[in-house]
């Protein structure tokens, strides 16, 4: 702009040393009017030292400002990251916490000698391992360390704190003590103040229900059937006739007989149907 001849910067509150060079050399006081800020030749207010430091300190007390903005949302963004990171950790050794407390409080009655805890018959306690669901609870299937199966049934309807009321362990240790071929073995009972757990051998082929009525419905022929029903009548013999006190089922169907991996008929949930009724809440 080597043509501009003339300018107006009046009345702006403007500071510092006006240029001497270029342009500014045909600039007369008259353009900067009403900046008492400004220093230099061309409007009469010679700049010193003092005035220099003064503008150069402002200057940079204005970009610290500037800055300062940018340098406080890194270290909110710091400490924001630092907080999340210690409730995460705290969340985590408190769950741990918990888990390990929880697993202590359990109490275990095994029927037989054992080489696994409640621990481990807790950790089968989850969705993707559950393979069945009645009016008694709910089962899952579970694999020991040392490679045994089991069937874990988690009682449902029945009380907190109902382990001790009304000798609903007893029931359960006489249940724990039957030893029959055609009975499917109780091995332990596994309980603490919020869930009752019953751990069973686990039976390969499933139930009967399911090979008569299921999607394998037609698998089994005559000579099997009749075999089967003649397991599980044995299974019900047992109960009715040898032991004492006698145990009766109430709830005998094809969904309660189930099979091992030779097929052979072991009868479940004996015993429950009593239980049941007389330790749930209504």
């Amino acid at each position: 702009m080597k043509s501009l001849t003339s300018a107006d910067f009046s009345h702006n509150d403007l500071s510092g040393r006006v240029p001497e060079t270029g342009q500014f050399a045909y600039f007369n006081a008259s353009s900067f009017l009403a900046n008492p800020q400004l220093c230099g030749p061309s409007i009469l207010n010679p700049c010193n030292m003092s005035a220099s430091s003064q503008l150069e300190s402002d200057r940079q007390h204005r970009s610290f400002k500037l800055q300062l903005p940018g340098k406080s949302k890194f270290l909110l963004a710091l400490g924001l990251l630092f907080c999340s990171i210690v409730f995460a950790v705290t969340v985590v050794i408190k769950t741990r916490l918990m888990m390990k407390r929880n697993v202590k409080s359990w109490k275990l009655t095994a029927f037989q000698k054992l080489e696994f805890g409640s621990d481990e018959i807790v950790e089968c306690l989850n969705d993707n391992y559950m393979i069945g669901r009645g009016g008694a609870g709910i089962v899952y299937r579970g694999t020991m360390p040392n490679g045994k199966e089991v069937a874990v049934k988690r009682l449902l309807g029945i009380s907190k704190g109902s382990t001790h009321d009304n000798g609903f362990s007893a029931e359960i240790q006489t249940l724990g003590k039957i030893r029959y071929r055609n009975i499917v073995r109780l091995l332990t009972f596994c309980s603490n103040k919020e869930c009752n757990l019953l751990v069973y051998e686990y039976m390969r082929t499933g139930n009967l229900g399911e090979l008569l009525h299921g999607k394998r419905a037609g698998y089994l022929n005559w000579e099997m059937r009749l075999r089967i029903a003649i397991e599980a009548a044995k299974g019900m013999c047992y109960l009715h006739h040898d032991c004492r006190p006698p145990i009766l089922h109430r709830n005998v169907k094809s969904n309660n007989i189930l099979l091992d991996a030779n097929f052979e008929a072991h009868v479940a949930d004996f015993g429950l149907a009593k239980v049941f009724e007389r330790h749930r809440n209504f």
